[in-house]
């Protein structure tokens, strides 16, 4: 098993993988599979981490970790169908994903519930 404190770095480095991929997905005007095959194993590694990292914390799973989990869940699907279908309003979905992955680190540092 992992020592929290590497769990968190591969879980962050998920993140930020997954934030990046999605810019260029949303920005890029030539379509590339690449990145949509990266922001998908860093959606694998977020939630692998993201489990590791709540089994550290405590024996069940908070309220807060499922709110986390379903923020995620919207964010890869909502991010997929804006890169496919909505390519105008792509500026309104990567300001999106940057707020939602910013509630989404509130949810962890302050894990309010």
């Amino acid at each position: 098993m992992l020592s929290y404190s590497l769990s968190k770095t591969i879980h962050l480095t998920g993140v930020f993988l997954f934030i990046t991929a999605m810019a260029i997905l949303f920005f890029s005007d030539s379509f590339s599979r690449l990145f949509k095959v990266i922001s998908h194993v860093a959606l694998f590694i977020i939630l692998i981490t993201g489990l590791g990292l709540v089994v550290h914390l405590s024996n069940g799973v908070p309220s807060w970790v499922m709110l986390k989990f379903i923020l995620w869940l919207l964010l890869s699907i909502a991010g997929i169908f804006a890169t496919t279908h909505l390519r105008k309003y792509r500026l309104s979905a990567y300001i999106l994903l940057i707020l939602t992955a910013s509630i989404a680190a509130f949810f962890a540092i302050h894990k309010p519930f």
